[in-house]
């Protein structure tokens, strides 16, 4: 390895030697190698092609299911196209293990995904955790919602649910806004938060009088419990 200074030689060399179909044995260690470039974030990171931290994350997701892309389009010439190409027919145990590694090491990362509102770091987790969803449990395993669970809580707030219900007037269009907020988040917990602030206006007596004061000719109350 010492020819290749850099980690993408280093990572385009192993992939090089994987595609020469070694022994069993030979591309089990290889794979394993390769693993292990990627349990450090800088190496995968640095190797994906899109700059924000949420589209980098869906890219990882991408390469781990064999369906990687390059923001860039620049493919063939990458070295992540030829790694792609060759987790679409094998296994890689060690290879897959890397790039979740990665994975959760970036979700461990308090840093905003997105570097905007609570809505849209919402939307963010959703699409990436709905991504690495498959048949039998979450790429990552249990480890992988309990990540987005602990993201989740530290921006899901009794505060931060105000701010942004504050965003709508009306109540009517808050209600249904937060039904929309309430169907985003992943974790029980979290979204037993959001419908703690429904029920602070459903569950008042004086609901439906403060409802059809503003409601005109939007969602009837009935359908506001038919959201979540």
């Amino acid at each position: 390895m010492r020819p290749a200074k850099k980690w993408v030689d280093r990572v385009a060399l192993l992939a090089a030697i994987l595609e020469q179909n070694p022994s069993d044995v030979a591309f089990a260690f290889v794979d394993s190698w390769l693993g292990e470039h990627f349990t450090a974030t800088k190496v995968l990171s640095g190797l994906l092609s899109s700059r924000g931290g949420g589209e980098k994350l869906k890219e990882a997701v991408n390469l781990y299911r064999g369906v990687w892309r390059a923001a860039t389009g620049d493919e063939p010439g990458h070295a992540l196209y030829r790694i792609n190409e060759l987790l679409k027919k094998k296994p890689m145990p060690g290879t897959r293990t890397g790039i979740i590694s990665a994975i959760h090491q970036r979700l461990e990362d308090p840093k905003s995904l997105t570097g905007n509102g609570v809505g849209t770091e919402l939307v963010a987790h959703r699409k990436i955790y709905s991504r690495m969803k498959l048949k039998n449990g979450d790429i990552g395993g249990k480890r992988t919602l309990a990540l987005f669970q602990q993201r989740e809580s530290r921006i899901v707030t009794d505060a931060s649910i105000h701010d942004l219900a504050k965003s709508y007037p009306k109540l009517m269009d808050r209600l249904v806004f937060m039904t929309k907020i309430h169907r985003l988040v992943i974790s029980d917990l979290n979204r037993a938060k959001v419908r703690a602030y429904i029920d602070s206006f459903v569950l008042d007596p004086n609901f439906e009088s403060r409802l059809f004061d503003n409601v005109q000719g939007t969602l009837p109350v009935i359908q506001i419990y038919g959201l979540l």
